[in-house]
């Protein structure tokens, strides 16, 4: 999923998926300048709380949540996941 964060005429794209060839979660975040950050997480719990995270940090921030999140073809989970 791909969710869209702008403030003032910027925009910050947050991209969440699964890596089915390395069983991790995938955190990527791409900032007005045009670097991007990515994060790596063995499982969901670390996962969900570090996107947790982020939405409040951006929220301090004053990033505000635009739209509803993409939906990504990829990036979901087709193998079992152990942990």
């Amino acid at each position: 999923m791909v969710w869209f964060f702008d403030r003032d005429d910027q925009h910050v794209e947050v991209e969440t998926r699964f890596d089915n060839d390395t069983l991790e979660y995938v955190l990527a975040v791409r900032w007005p300048d045009g670097h991007a950050n990515v994060e790596r997480h063995p499982d969901a719990e670390s996962f969900r709380t570090r996107v947790m995270a982020l939405d409040r940090e951006l929220k301090s921030m004053n990033w505000r949540n635009t739209g509803s999140p993409a939906l990504l073809p990829e990036g979901w989970v087709n193998k079992r996941v152990t942990h």
